[in-house]
């Protein structure tokens, strides 16, 4: 069996179940509670000529969320094997640095994969009379997929700077609240200043969020080709960084 699938069968044994839980209650919860009378004080409006409900434009931003905050998943795995005495056992054995990165992204990506099911199979009904072409529903698999990948090699990077779990989660859970809210998962672009909006384009959440509504709704960002290219890119960039930092990690552990 090839490495990288057994490091991820072994992840689902050792999940924190509770966590993953709470990952997929939060956006629900906002969708549901949150979502209604914002919907009632937030009238219609147009976003790439068509005119949109809040919540149907917060339905679809909420699926790209949830592959964000699933990627925690990653970072706590690594905390897990380190906490154990595994991360060093594991990396003397077949599995190569590489091998480790990829299952810690795959399983927190699956993690994130799976909350956007659950989001979207709750929040596309809020999206009827909706009827996404096949080109448009490959292009939301594309971007939730990519979207979770990068998160989830983020949390990698992350994880493996802090020597804390508690300071880890406290950081993580920080920065999804800031590239939350700097972000188009919750207001279109066209409706913020410009000097909001160019942080807002610097985001990574942006583009997945952008590419989603783009797949689903058949509206987008006019920046759409750009995010694409520029998620792909990211996606590179942090696969490449979470081997280096598991380098670094693997050095410290034998130190």
């Amino acid at each position: 069996m090839n490495a990288v699938v057994r490091l991820m069968l072994r992840d689902a044994r050792v999940l924190n179940r509770g966590l993953v839980a709470l990952q997929l209650i939060l956006p629900l919860f906002f969708l549901f509670v949150a979502s209604f009378p914002l919907t009632s004080l937030i009238a219609p409006f147009q976003v790439g000529g068509q005119a949109i409900s809040y919540q149907r434009f917060l339905a679809t931003g909420l699926i790209a969320q949830t592959t964000m905050t699933g990627s925690l998943i990653g970072g706590t795995l690594l905390f897990t094997d380190r906490r154990h005495g595994m991360f060093g056992q594991i990396l003397v054995g077949p599995a190569t640095r590489a091998d480790y990165a990829t299952s810690k992204m795959l399983s927190s990506a699956a993690i994130g994969l799976s909350g956007a099911v659950v989001v979207a199979a709750f929040g596309l009904p809020f999206t009827y009379g909706v009827h996404p072409t096949l080109p448009g529903a490959a292009l939301a698999l594309g971007a939730v997929l990519a979207g979770a990948f990068f998160f989830a090699g983020l949390s990698v990077i992350l994880a493996s700077v802090f020597r804390s779990l508690e300071a880890f989660e406290g950081t993580f859970n920080l920065l999804l609240i800031l590239l939350t809210f700097v972000s188009s998962s919750l207001y279109p672009l066209s409706a913020v200043p410009s000097g909001l909006r160019g942080l807002m384009l610097l985001n990574p959440l942006t583009y997945d969020v952008d590419l989603l509504r783009m797949g689903i709704l058949g509206f987008g960002s006019p920046y759409a080709p750009w995010e694409a290219l520029a998620l792909s890119v990211e996606c590179v960039l942090v696969f490449v960084g979470a081997v280096a930092a598991l380098r670094r990690t693997a050095r410290l552990e034998a130190a």
